[in-house]
């Protein structure tokens, strides 16, 4: 998700994870964490949009998994 003040959002998460079997995050199972944590990916932060170049910028600020590239830009090309 993108707003208008050039913050956004991602979450993915894969279908078909199992529920939890108390419906309570904080109680479950190694199992169930595990597949949680291997079942979903999100991050946030601010954006940035170079039309000359036609490019997007994205500085993440913050995510579920520390990723390598975290507070850096991440540059995706448009390719339409």
């Amino acid at each position: 998700m993108f707003d208008a003040n050039g913050r956004f959002s991602f979450q993915l998460a894969r279908p078909g994870r199992p529920k939890f079997a108390f419906d309570n995050r904080l109680q479950g199972t190694p199992e169930e964490n595990k597949a949680t944590v291997q079942g979903s990916l999100s991050y946030y932060g601010i954006y940035s949009v170079d039309e000359a170049d036609r490019t997007l910028h994205l500085y993440i600020e913050s995510s579920s998994f520390r990723l390598s590239y975290q507070n850096r830009s991440s540059e995706y090309l448009d390719r339409h």
